[in-house]
């Protein structure tokens, strides 16, 4: 899907993300529809088992949801920036992997056996973020990576997808896909 260069505020890269889902799902082909006709993708998936109510509730990024299952599928995505070179370095690795804590935690798809993280790639390329990636998943044990970064088989779109697996801190297993957008003006 396409995503604005620009990436302003959260609720607007949220909306492009969720917006580029949406119009990619309308226009699947035939070889593809039947598998994906009832998928679609929403903005900010609340958590509701935990001890926050209302608006204080974390929240997902994006949701992608099948309602043509019982119990529907859920798939979640963390957005996260990659933008070394700006905002005083804030949003290095470090920030990516604050995404994946989420996740093992339990905060994020603790019903779930995968989740994804978005990286909107604001400096550097894919090559640079998937190497920095790797290089942390290797050396931060609180990620309880258990394997090393694997490639999955490109998407047209999607060039750069990979998947880390990891152990819960509840003892649960989790893969995590990361796909790297390019964001750069």
């Amino acid at each position: 899907f396409c995503l604005s260069r620009g990436l302003g505020d959260v609720y607007k890269r949220q909306g492009l993300i969720r917006k580029g889902i949406n119009e990619t799902l309308d226009e699947l082909d035939d070889y593809s529809w039947p598998r994906f006709q009832f998928y679609s993708a929403h903005n900010e998936d609340p958590v509701d088992d935990h001890s926050m109510s209302g608006k204080k509730r974390p929240r997902v990024d994006v949701l992608i949801e099948c309602s043509g299952s019982r119990p529907r599928k859920r798939y979640r995505l963390e957005a996260k920036r990659c933008a070394r070179k700006k905002y005083k370095s804030k949003y290095n690795i470090d920030w990516y992997a604050q995404g994946i804590s989420a996740f093992l935690t339990g905060l994020y798809a603790k019903d779930s056996p995968e989740g994804g993280l978005l990286g909107l790639m604001q400096s550097d390329d894919a090559k640079y973020w998937k190497k920095a990636l790797s290089t942390k998943l290797k050396n931060d044990v609180s990620l309880s990576c258990q394997s090393s970064l694997s490639d999955v088989d490109p998407m047209p779109d999607l060039p750069d997808i990979t998947v880390s697996a990891h152990q819960r801190s509840d003892g649960t297993a989790i893969a995590l896909y990361h796909v790297f957008l390019d964001c750069n003006p």
